[in-house]
């Protein structure tokens, strides 16, 4: 299961919650126990959404870090100068009026 699917697990678990303690707010216990669990699964959220930024904070690194060294051998490339270049725009008579 992925951060992303956890963290959309524990956000329907506090809507639930949320649901079942106004249900059975009238009897005070059920208040005072579902806002202690919907405290629990909100802590238990913003702790798995940490745990994707963090991931998301090292995903980004490692591209920079690809992308760096990709375009820092693009200077180790030969032979681009022996490419002709065309010398007019391309002109496909099978396109067009």
């Amino acid at each position: 299961m992925s951060t992303l699917e956890m963290l959309a697990d524990i956000l329907i678990g506090i809507a639930l919650d949320l649901a079942a303690t106004a249900l059975l707010s009238e009897t005070g216990v059920g208040l005072v126990v579902g806002g202690a669990i919907a405290g629990y699964l909100a802590f238990k959220a913003d702790s798995t959404w940490l745990k994707v930024v963090d991931l998301h904070g090292k995903m980004i690194a490692a591209v920079y870090g690809f992308s760096g060294t990709v375009g820092g051998q693009l200077s180790s490339l030969r032979g681009m100068t022996e490419v002709p270049l065309p010398g007019a725009a391309y002109d496909n008579k099978n396109v067009g009026p």
